[in-house]
């Protein structure tokens, strides 16, 4: 559970950073980073409420090795750093294979 609530706050965390910096781009990279902070967004509120963890995991798991293919190649302030994607990628791939925990709404996959 500490897990799904310390994961979940990051990710809403980040999809506001995420959305505070689109007025800052031009009007094509705004939609994006939108649609990038909604990604995140919904990924944290799924991990929140506890539902759906299994899935929202392998969808931060994705994220997490994205993003760090994505960071190596270029460099911008808003991505989280390297350590930051590599504890989103375990935190991720341990709620995966153990599931939600207690205090959650969905059943493991």
């Amino acid at each position: 559970m500490i897990l799904r609530l310390s994961i979940g706050v990051l990710f809403i965390h980040y999809a506001k950073v995420h959305f505070g910096q689109r007025m800052q781009c031009t009007h094509q990279a705004s939609i994006k980073i939108l649609l990038f902070a909604l990604y995140e967004f919904f990924i944290g509120l799924l991990f929140l409420f506890g539902a759906f963890t299994q899935i929202a995991a392998l969808f931060a798991i994705a994220y997490g090795i994205g993003l760090a293919i994505i960071k190596s190649r270029i460099s911008a302030v808003s991505l989280p750093p390297h350590p930051v994607l590599f504890l989103i990628f375990a935190i991720s791939l341990s709620l995966f294979i153990t599931g939600a925990g207690i205090a959650a709404v969905d059943l493991p996959v």
